[in-house]
């Protein structure tokens, strides 16, 4: 009995963050002219993940966030992902509040009309 460990039965390691501070910091950098623009950057989950949004200053939920078109946040989402390259886990954009993943699109979206861009990292 001398060789068992005790351990809590809740016990689970802490996840490492995908992104290290500078490149959390110069990502936040990229997006600061689309929040001079209205749009809202949300980082998630211990920066496992971001959103984009626009908001409307309603605070009806459902009225909340502003459609607009992918073409707007696509200059930046592209920048994201040149800088970051293969941290990005997934892309996803919301179109009448259902998430699709971007890469199954095979024409561009510059004139699509979304609701918003998520962008997943990955922990290497």
């Amino acid at each position: 009995m001398k060789h068992i460990k005790n351990k809590s039965l809740f016990e689970s390691p802490i996840p490492k963050p995908p992104l290290s501070d500078d490149e959390l910091q110069d990502m936040k950098d990229i997006c600061l002219e689309l929040e001079d623009k209205g749009y809202s950057i949300w980082w998630l989950n211990s920066n496992h993940h971001m959103m984009i949004r626009k908001d409307t200053n309603n605070h009806d939920q459902f009225e909340r966030y502003a459609s607009f078109l992918y073409g707007d946040v696509e200059e930046v989402v592209s920048r994201l992902k040149d800088y970051i390259g293969n941290k990005i886990a997934n892309i996803t954009i919301v179109i009448d509040s259902k998430c699709y993943d971007i890469k199954k699109f095979n024409y561009d979206l510059s004139d699509t009309h979304i609701k918003g861009v998520s962008i997943w990292f990955n922990n290497i």
